[in-house]
């Protein structure tokens, strides 16, 4: 496993679907929306994040920019579209470039985060 192999050196990870859903929502979603939306083992791929680590976690299935800590010590990014914008707020295009330091605990935090309007 690459947690394992890698335990010992800082991680960024890039998803895809969500390990969790915003608390807020532009609508009511249906059960088919979440299961398309969420990594589908999400709670089993969370546990395998040790405590004793600090890890930062990109994704963007939504659409919408907005940052959020899972359990104290991961650190989730959710991008929205550099094409369509932000979703919920109808903003322009745009994205964020982020600073990451060294976390003392084996791991990443983000120091700073940029937002830059697409052309």
């Amino acid at each position: 496993m690459l947690l394992k192999r890698f335990s010992d050196q800082p991680l960024i990870i890039g998803l895809h679907h969500h390990l969790a859903l915003p608390k807020f929502a532009l609508k009511p979603l249906t059960a088919l929306q979440i299961r398309l939306m969420m990594l589908r083992n999400a709670p089993d791929f969370l546990r395998l994040l040790e405590a004793r680590r600090d890890f930062v976690i990109f994704h963007c299935h939504l659409h919408i920019g907005y940052r959020r800590v899972i359990n104290g010590h991961i650190q989730v990014v959710s991008a929205p579209s550099t094409t369509l914008g932000d979703e919920r707020l109808a903003a322009e295009p745009s994205f964020t470039e982020y600073d990451l330091g060294l976390s003392g605990r084996r791991g990443l935090r983000i120091q700073s985060g940029r937002e830059f309007s697409c052309p």
